[in-house]
């Protein structure tokens, strides 16, 4: 599915779920989102800001996070996507990208990279000015690979990410209930 299917998707929802049609709108695509353009994820804040998380799979780009914003629900995109996984070793491939916002300027955005070694990281990158700048991915996990993430922020300044991991319950400090 592409981003512009999955925004007209979305879009499309929007009017079924909208109390009224005349508040349902259509985004335009974004466009650095081509056909490379795979797993999209979008996320909402209150002021009508759309956020866009991407993977890239073209050739020159596989396996890289894109980001873009729209301030205008979807009417005009930023001109430059942003690449959040830029620092990772080279072999190492980001896939199952996430996205969430509180709506006070703060937007998280998650995502699993595979190195070339076969470890494997949770990383999450935050802006505090809307999406208009992202801080240096932080990994998550500790010595256990792990697998892709899902995140949410509550709108009170917490934001949780959860993610699957390769312990077994023969592991120590392994806690399953």
């Amino acid at each position: 599915m592409t981003i512009l299917t999955t925004i007209i998707l979305g879009a499309i929802l929007g009017m079924l779920l909208s109390p009224s049609h005349s508040d349902a709108f259509l985004a335009k695509h974004s466009p650095q989102a081509t056909g490379g353009s795979v797993t999209p994820r979008l996320s909402v804040d209150p002021r009508g800001s759309i956020y866009l998380i991407w993977k890239e799979e073209r050739e020159s780009q596989a396996g890289h996070i894109f980001f873009n914003r729209s301030t205008d629900r979807g009417q005009s995109w930023q001109q430059d996507a942003r690449g959040l996984d830029g620092t990772k070793p080279n072999g190492s491939r980001s896939s199952s990208p996430r996205v969430d916002s509180d709506g006070k300027g703060n937007v998280y955005a998650a995502w699993w990279t595979k190195h070339r070694d076969g470890t494997k990281d949770v990383l999450v990158s935050t802006s505090r000015d809307f999406g208009a700048s992202f801080g240096p991915a932080v990994k998550l996990n500790r010595d256990y690979g792990a697998f892709p993430p899902e995140i949410n922020a509550d709108g009170k300044g917490h934001v949780y990410v959860v993610w699957s991991d390769e312990r077994t319950d023969d592991e120590e400090g392994s806690r399953r209930g």
